[in-house]
């Protein structure tokens, strides 16, 4: 048995005149009230299925596994994907380590209230730190928010 459509465009259930706008809606309606199971198409799909969106083909969504074509650049080959490294590389650039890092430097820090000296060689490997060795043979980690300037020094 199958639901009927009327001229208006509303479904009809044919056992007891249900009505309601979607097909789907008369059909759950036969299978819940009426223990009777809609009719299915020659194809064997349900008619009520034919409006449904086409498969997303994207490959994490359960599409094509070949992946979007257009995800591929002018050479036809699949773009590099872009790590987080990579765009953080692009976002922040280090000036502190292209010209102080292995070079011997004054830098001038905010010591509390007043600015202390130190000399040095630095070395600048992270983003937020720059580790320093003395003149005098001390070790210094010195936080990059806290050096005001530094001035390198030239070796004759």
């Amino acid at each position: 048995m199958e639901a009927v459509r009327l001229d208006t465009g509303i479904w009809k259930c044919p056992i007891c005149g249900f009505t309601a706008m979607s097909k789907k809606v008369v059909e759950n309606h036969m299978r819940t009230a009426h223990n009777v199971e809609p009719a299915k198409s020659e194809n064997g799909k349900n008619e009520a299925s034919k409006g449904q969106m086409p498969r997303n083909p994207n490959p994490k969504h359960g599409g094509r596994k070949n992946g979007n074509p257009r995800q591929k650049g002018p050479n036809g080959k699949k773009k590099p994907v872009k790590t987080r490294n990579d765009v953080m590389k692009e976002l922040y650039h280090d000036y502190t380590f292209e010209l102080l890092h292995n070079k011997k430097a004054i830098v001038y820090v905010q010591w509390g209230n007043e600015v202390k000296e130190f000399r040095g060689l630095v070395h600048a490997r992270d983003p937020y730190t720059v580790l320093l060795d003395t003149d005098d043979g001390e070790r210094w980690i010195i936080l990059k928010g806290q050096i005001i300037a530094y001035k390198i020094i030239k070796e004759e």
